[in-house]
């Protein structure tokens, strides 16, 4: 309900937050937090808009003093609990609800909630800093259906523990873990554990064939991944290049970006309500014919088919191509279509197959390939790392 404005409730409010800190002077804080807000308080205003308020004047004060994180910290957590605090009077209450609502799954209630409950330690909660607490609330919180926040830090790190564990001793050894920040789970865990979705893992990889049935399969399959906060790892190499020949249909190949936009566009699509969405990386062997085009995704200027802005990139490196440009020998780009065998080979095999390729290429048997300056790659490969941060390169021989 609103009220008039009223100083001396306001500097009283501040001077609590600062209760148990061991200041020399914290009337120089009040009066710096209350000097923030000055002229912003309207003369009729809400409880929980003047904490707002209050809030937002502490945080700009961030910079200037370690102090202040932690006053934020605490103003954030005050509202934080008088909201959830309005709603239930206890953890026991929360889970219920959660479960009437759909939100958690019915076997939490098969714990011993009242022993659990005993253990929770808010004064953990002081582990926390301003952006940690922050991001817990935007994201990692459990919300209601009208996207309102209805669980404490503390009830947080419970509901996770409750989630992996199978006795109340296993829960109680994961809470103290978890909130004490001893250590964390992946996004997907936090997210998940407890709720009705049984999706704790955080990342994946898969393999995309040459045909549109396996490339619409890894779509779909990204998406519901996606979908529960994982990451993707896919490898396109065995996509055939552009211009390739396509028997069945009497046509020839647009090569892989076009399909790495699917990608692309299922990421940007599925953003998971303002939580922190999922990530894609796709892996492209250097060697592959569309190599050239696969560096220029991450650029922001260009035609915007060949972009992929909400994709990551990164080369997979066989040492056999890391040996030619150390050398200075040239580089053979090849359609895997007509080189299939340079995909899943590596070491002292890829080395001895890529070369036999280079003397098809050289006596006419092969369709598509290209001969590379291989500093001129790389220098190019560098020059693109350097401006978008993409590709990534990893070492395919080290990896096996």
């Amino acid at each position: 309900t609103q009220e008039k404005f009223q100083m001396k409730k306001l500097v009283d409010a501040i001077f609590a937050l600062l209760e148990g800190f061991d200041l020399p002077d914290d009337y120089e804080i009040v009066f710096k937090i209350t000097k923030e807000l000055d002229l912003k308080i309207p003369e009729v205003v809400t409880t929980e808009e003047l904490d707002f308020l209050v809030l937002k004047a502490i945080e700009h004060l961030i910079p200037t003093g370690s102090i202040y994180d932690t006053i934020a910290t605490r103003q954030l957590l005050k509202i934080i609990n008088r909201r959830i605090e309005r709603r239930f009077s206890s953890f026991k209450d929360y889970i219920k609800y959660g479960v009437d609502e759909k939100l958690l799954k019915p076997e939490l209630l098969n714990f011993d909630i009242d022993l659990l409950e005993s253990k929770i330690d808010y004064s953990r909660d002081n582990n926390l800093d301003y952006f940690g607490l922050s991001t817990l609330k935007d994201r990692y919180l459990t919300k209601d259906r009208n996207f309102e926040t209805i669980e404490k830090p503390q009830w947080f790190f419970m509901r996770v523990a409750m989630g992996i564990g199978n006795t109340e001793e296993e829960i109680l050894k994961i809470y103290d873990k978890l909130s004490n920040l001893e250590y964390l789970h992946s996004t997907p865990t936090l997210f998940n554990s407890g709720t009705l979705t049984n999706q704790y893992s955080s990342c994946y990889v898969n393999v995309v064939d040459d045909s549109l049935e396996s490339i619409m399969d890894k779509a779909k399959e990204t998406a519901f991944l996606a979908k529960y906060a994982g990451g993707v790892g896919t490898d396109i190499t065995r996509i055939r290049a552009t211009g390739s020949k396509i028997h069945s249909l009497n046509s020839k190949s647009s090569g892989i970006i076009p399909f790495i936009k699917i990608f692309d566009a299922i990421v940007n699509a599925i953003q998971q309500g303002g939580r922190r969405r999922s990530s894609q990386v796709v892996y492209l062997q250097p060697w592959h014919l569309d190599v050239e085009a696969f560096l220029d995704l991450r650029e922001t200027t260009g035609n915007p088919y060949f972009r992929t802005p909400s994709l990551n990139t990164a080369l997979w490196m066989p040492d056999e191509i890391m040996r030619r440009i150390k050398e200075g020998e040239p580089i053979y780009l090849f359609d895997p279509a007509e080189c299939r065998q340079l995909v899943t080979s590596y070491g002292e095999e890829f080395a001895k197959k890529y070369q036999e390729c280079i003397e098809k290429a050289e006596r006419g048997e092969l369709e598509l390939w290209k001969k590379i300056d291989s500093r001129d790659f790389y220098k190019k490969y560098l020059f693109k790392l350097a401006k978008t941060g993409h590709p990534w390169l990893t070492f395919k021989d080290a990896h096996n």
